[in-house]
């Protein structure tokens, strides 16, 4: 019944007519017009559905639905739509969150649009496996700020058996040829930034990977905790709190030592050990956010709806747009139906769309629903260092 209420209330809200009416009625105190000159928006793209990976603590991996979907891969004339209406008003945008951005064969298109619109920040995720040449001197040319590349270890080992189908020499080589044509052109950008999603298997290489980050040009290093769809999962480090926290201590010496920024977890307080009655334990700040928290079976991380001074800014801030073009408003939102769909839709009907500015009411008025219960909210902090975001 739940999902037959859901799926009819979500039909109602594609009809412009009720959406007027109803933001008129209800709604009319949280619409956002956004002012001519301002830019305040941080847009988190996908350009496919696919990834060349299969990565063992990932998502894409663990879904088997990710994998049977059929790959779509963005139009470029919608993307070019998306970024007339939106990009005047975006502070920071990222061309890929969950997939891997250059298996699109027009993805150099992509950069030569965003490039255009001079936007402050801008960036993209990927595993780097495809990068050549060409695709470099492209990056190059489009004045790319910068690339997050995932490296989940130090050692072709122990990197190749957790990110599987990927090739520890041919990463790294692109990476130096990135390094390479940089200095060749006598450029500063792309600027390098790191992602190593810490678990069991790799928590030893952890302070080797900071020294190879640091060859490898690092501007910025982040350290997520792998997210557990099992509590019990051998591999999450809440499971081996003294064996993160020993080594986690060992790298924070290295980044001190080559004073590398870095966003990385706090030690685990030994205290509170996980049992089977406790929720997970996620202390690594911003990085606890569930990627993934859709379609899992662990317990829930935090409960809001009693905490008077939560604050979330996502529905003011942000919008992720999938590769279809449909938006929602944040990323744990991904299992929703979409707020809108930039096919059919103008920026400014999603952006006040019934379905956003219930939202905004629901973290407005502390009348929490769904997934807003427990997720880790975005703060002001947050938008305010979204280049910090791009990861």
């Amino acid at each position: 019944m739940n999902k037959q209420i859901e799926d009819l209330a979500h039909k109602l809200a594609q009809n412009k007519i009720i959406n007027l009416l109803a933001r008129n009625l209800f709604f009319k105190k949280y619409v956002s017009l956004p002012s001519e000159g301002k830019r305040f928006l941080y847009a988190r793209f996908d350009v496919t559905n696919k990834c060349n990976l299969r990565c063992v603590m990932c998502g894409y991996t663990l879904d088997e639905t990710n994998i049977r979907n059929p790959a779509i891969y963005m139009d470029v004339k919608l993307f070019e739509k998306i970024a007339e209406q939106f990009f005047p008003y975006a502070y920071a945008v990222s061309l890929s969150c969950s997939f891997e951005p250059l298996l699109h064969k027009k993805f150099p298109e992509f950069l030569k649009i965003v490039d255009s619109y001079k936007l402050p920040v801008w960036a993209f995720v990927t595993n780097a496996l495809l990068l050549n040449e060409v695709l470099i001197e492209d990056l190059i040319k489009y004045n790319t700020p910068i690339i997050t590349i995932s490296i989940d270890g130090a050692t072709k080992k122990t990197f190749e058996k957790i990110r599987v189908g990927a090739d520890f020499d041919k990463v790294l080589g692109n990476i130096r040829r990135i390094i390479e044509l940089k200095k060749k052109h006598n450029v500063k950008h792309p600027k390098l930034y790191y992602n190593y999603v810490l678990m069991k298997s790799n928590i030893h290489e952890l302070p080797d990977f900071i020294k190879l980050s640091k060859e490898l040009d690092a501007e910025f290093i982040t350290l997520v905790h792998m997210f557990p769809r099992d509590r019990l999962n051998p591999e999450y480090l809440g499971n081996h709190k003294e064996l993160f926290n020993n080594y986690m201590s060992k790298a924070k010496d290295v980044i001190n030592k080559n004073n590398i920024p870095c966003s990385h977890p706090q030690l685990f307080n030994i205290k509170n050990n996980i049992n089977s009655s406790s929720p997970l334990q996620f202390p690594n700040g911003r990085g606890s956010r569930i990627r993934e928290y859709q379609n899992n079976n662990v317990d829930e991380v935090r409960d809001n709806t009693n905490n008077p001074d939560f604050k979330c800014y996502a529905a003011y801030f942000i919008m992720h747009i999938n590769s279809n073009g449909e938006v929602f408003p944040c990323p744990p939102r991904l299992a929703n139906k979409p707020y809108g769909d930039f096919k059919k839709q103008s920026f400014l009907e999603i952006w006040n769309s019934v379905k956003y500015l219930r939202l905004r009411k629901g973290l407005k008025t502390k009348k929490l629903f769904g997934q807003c219960k427990n997720c880790e909210p975005f703060t002001e902090d947050e938008i305010d260092r979204s280049d910090k975001l791009l990861d």
